[in-house]
């Protein structure tokens, strides 16, 4: 599997990707009355709304799309490192995901095992 370059811009709850190929993906992070309720995506052209569902510490758990679909579910250990939540195995790295955000809401840069 071969690198992706991306370059990401942050404005408050708004984050910018800018992808190989001149395509940019959109994220409007909406927050609700105890912390994040949805992300709203604009994809080139494709807009998606996705709901989270996140603990007290503010740890993204699960993604669902607007039918109310599970899209993914996240699981962390006690460091803020990405497990497997059917198994709390350890994931691979190279395992992409709709969001970077996970462990306190906070950036993963899973290729470095990073937490940002």
């Amino acid at each position: 599997m071969s690198p992706v370059e991306v370059t990401r811009y942050y404005l408050g709850n708004y984050e910018e990707e800018h992808l190989p190929g001149g395509k940019i993906r959109k994220l409007h992070y909406i927050s609700g009355g105890s912390g994040l309720a949805a992300i709203y995506v604009q994809n080139n052209g494709t807009d998606s709304l996705y709901y989270t569902y996140c603990d007290y510490q503010g740890n993204l758990l699960a993604v669902t799309d607007a039918a109310g679909n599970v899209k993914e579910r996240y699981a962390y250990d006690p460091w803020g490192l990405r497990k497997n939540p059917a198994d709390w195995s350890q994931l691979d790295n190279r395992k992409s995901f709709l969001f970077s955000r996970g462990y306190t809401l906070h950036e993963h840069l899973d290729d470095f095992g990073l937490i940002t």
